[in-house]
């Protein structure tokens, strides 16, 4: 057992406690009428009160020492003044000597206790009895069987009765009822003691275990801050020098003096750094999730429009797999809808990759149709089904495939990634209120369900968003000189930027921490300013709101660039006073589109010309594509649904040499990734 003592010099005041335990409540019957013995009473029980509540409660050794200490030597003082009463009138007699022992006793046996406590190796709560036990035991006893007869006599000398006498009539008025009250009451408090200790351990036990449970979700919540830390930091470290691989592969790819042999080679590089960007994105998007900090981004869109598109891309590569593939869409699904696209976009695509990947014969379909909200008509509930005839799930793996770094059945060639699609995809559901399950037998394939509540949304509601197909050149005439303030800390980043805005026609000028940009800010008066977040000196946020306080400050744009995925991120660079956020790796278009939302700014784009011309809103014509040999448009529909960035080029290669401008336009609507667009110009020219 833990010592219940060790040395210390505290005093009573210090050993306070948030709950007492009263085992042994004051009664009247305890009360011998001589009132200097009876205030000593008093307050000798509430000393053992107080002293059973720390042991209870296990205070700690110095505590209940200086409780022990105050006890015997309050138990001294009162046993002193005891005997000096009844001295005065017992004479020294056989009652005045039991008396004398019976003080001696209760100290000698508080004493051995508390050292058997401390030495018997016996369980706390065994020794916390047997100490209760003992002191309502005998302070009961003691009160009502000795003190209170004692008193009786003393109270009856001064009628002028002897002192025999008078112990003759205090034995008979302790007999009879009064002896069964004396029993009834000490039994009483026997009881009471042991049911308060019993409940005062329980008490101590549901404390300690909130206190253990809340230092133990402050240890979570620590650990939850110290991964959100390394993972900004990691995706900082990563997508950073991404960024640069991926802009400068994607810069270098336009140049018209490129071989083939280079382009072959820079599509490699892209195609690489977008595989690897893919899995950071999904370890991120997990650790988002599990740190609470993913959230949804509700918008109005065309469903059947984005079904529909999803359904080419994919129906193209089923097909370049000998698979079919199945569309089908009810006639009542609800058409415009409010809900995350981006979201639904990737679980469909995930769904979808992974059926094909474990198809090899027969097909996949997939299927939607809504159903009404009762009660409520602005809102549906979507279900979407994706089907395949694959090799099926066995039943003991059913409930691990929704498990992260999980991948289950299919061959060595099928275990690609990272097996957090489907972890993924059922968080992005439980996000936005809905759930995926499958079900499955092995050779039968595999059928997943989702369902999600969607509000419903007009067309007028849907944000129309144009973006060029072609990549931008210059800028229209007529404008004025567009300043822009590029703020990077990286060099290599810094380059990336400056080149690609420099190189179209801007105006433009560099910082490399937000200490600079302020001065530059305050000098130069630019129109807009790219603001990275993580900079020395000081970073992208402390320099936004530096500028808005600036002259000019509060008419000037303001976009920022992070690498941060994390939601609290992009809520506090939005508060700072930015007006977008651009996140690493970014593809030109994003940056050009991002500015032509924030300023009036007009472009040039590659082949605008030949747009204009045939009065089409494609830079290419199904025409057109219809004299390439019909080997030339398989391979391009190929690699796009295998969304293999290198093949796309290389295919566009083979174009190269039998069209050199209808390659070029080709390449303009890859580089912009308008590879759905591709397809249906494929599906249109067959």
């Amino acid at each position: 057992m833990e010592e219940l003592s060790r040395s210390g010099n505290h005093s009573i005041e210090e050993c306070s406690l948030n709950t007492e335990v009263v085992i042994f409540p004051w009664d009247r019957n305890f009360e011998t009428g001589i009132e200097i013995v009876d205030e000593q009473h008093k307050e000798l029980v509430g000393l053992l009160n107080k002293l059973v509540s720390h042991l209870a409660f296990q205070s700690d050794g110095p505590t209940i020492e200086a409780i022990f200490s105050q006890l015997k030597d309050y138990v001294e003082f009162h046993f002193s003044t005891e005997e000096q009463v009844w001295s005065e009138h017992f004479e020294g007699g056989t009652w005045q000597k039991w008396h004398v022992h019976a003080h001696a006793d209760f100290v000698n046996e508080v004493i051995r206790l508390k050292e058997e406590g401390e030495n018997s190796g016996k369980p706390y709560d065994e020794v916390l009895a047997e100490i209760v036990r003992f002191l309502t035991h005998w302070l009961s006893h003691h009160i009502l069987e000795s003190d209170k007869r004692m008193a009786k006599v003393v109270l009856a000398l001064p009628t002028g009765i002897s002192l025999s006498r008078a112990k003759e009539m205090a034995n008979e008025e302790m007999s009879g009822a009064t002896r069964v009250l004396i029993d009834t009451i000490m039994g009483m408090y026997d009881k009471l003691a042991n049911s308060t200790v019993q409940m005062s351990r329980e008490i101590y036990k549901r404390q300690q275990a909130e206190k253990d449970l809340e230092i133990s979700m402050q240890r979570a919540e620590q650990a939850n801050q110290a991964k959100s830390i390394f993972l900004a930091n990691m995706s900082h470290e990563l997508r950073t020098p991404l960024n640069v691989i991926l802009g400068f592969s994607e810069m270098m790819g336009r140049d018209p003096k490129a071989s083939p042999d280079q382009l072959k080679k820079l599509a490699m590089i892209n195609s690489s750094g977008e595989h690897l960007q893919r899995m950071i994105n999904e370890v991120l998007d997990l650790s988002k999730i599990e740190a609470g900090q993913m959230a949804l981004e509700m918008e109005s869109f065309n469903l059947v429009a984005m079904l529909e598109e999803i359904g080419h891309i994919f129906a193209a590569r089923a097909a370049s797999v000998d698979l079919v593939f199945g569309l089908d869409i009810a006639p009542d699904l609800a058409n415009y809808i409010e809900s995350d696209a981006l979201k639904l976009r990737q679980i469909l695509f995930n769904l979808l990759d992974n059926a094909i990947k474990f198809t090899r014969k027969g097909g996949i379909t997939l299927r939607a149709r809504s159903m009404p909200v009762a009660g409520d008509n602005g809102s549906a509930v979507i279900q979407l089904e994706v089907e395949d005839t694959g090799p099926g799930i066995p039943a003991e793996q059913l409930e691990r495939v929704f498990s992260p770094f999980v991948q289950v059945g299919g061959s060595p060639n099928t275990n690609k990634g990272t097996g957090l699609g489907l972890t993924i995809t059922r968080s992005f559901l439980m996000l936005m209120g809905g759930d995926v399950r499958v079900e499955s037998r092995p050779g039968e394939g595999a059928l997943f369900k989702i369902e999600f509540p969607a509000g419903l949304a007009r067309e007028e509601d849907v944000r129309r968003v144009f973006i060029h197909q072609q990549a931008v050149i210059g800028l229209e005439p007529g404008q004025p000189a567009w300043r822009i303030l590029v703020v990077e800390d990286n060099l290599e980043s810094r380059v990336l930027l400056v080149s690609m805005l420099s190189d179209v026609g801007f105006d433009v000028r560099e910082a490399e921490n937000g200490e600079s940009a302020v001065e530059q800010f305050r000098e130069w008066q630019p129109d807009l300013v790219w603001m990275d977040m993580h900079m020395p000196v000081m970073d992208g946020v402390e320099a936004t709101r530096h500028i808005r306080d600036l002259p000019g400050g509060k008419n000037a744009r303001v976009l920022a660039i992070t690498a941060s995925v994390f939601e609290d991120q992009r809520v506090r660079i939005m508060e700072a006073g930015c007006d977008g956020v651009v996140y690493k790796p970014f593809k030109a278009h994003e940056i050009f589109d991002a500015m032509a939302e924030h300023l009036d700014v007009r472009y040039i784009h590659a082949s605008d010309e030949q747009a204009e011309s045939d009065g089409s809103g494609y830079t290419v014509s199904p025409a057109e594509l219809e004299t390439l040999p019909a080997t030339v448009r398989q391979a391009l529909a190929d690699s796009i649904v295998n969304l293999s960035v290198e093949k796309v080029n290389t295919a566009i290669e083979q174009v190269h040499s039998l069209d050199p401008g209808l390659a070029g336009r080709l390449q303009s609507l890859a580089d912009n990734l308008q590879y759905s667009e591709i397809l249906k110009l494929l599906n249109r020219a067959d």
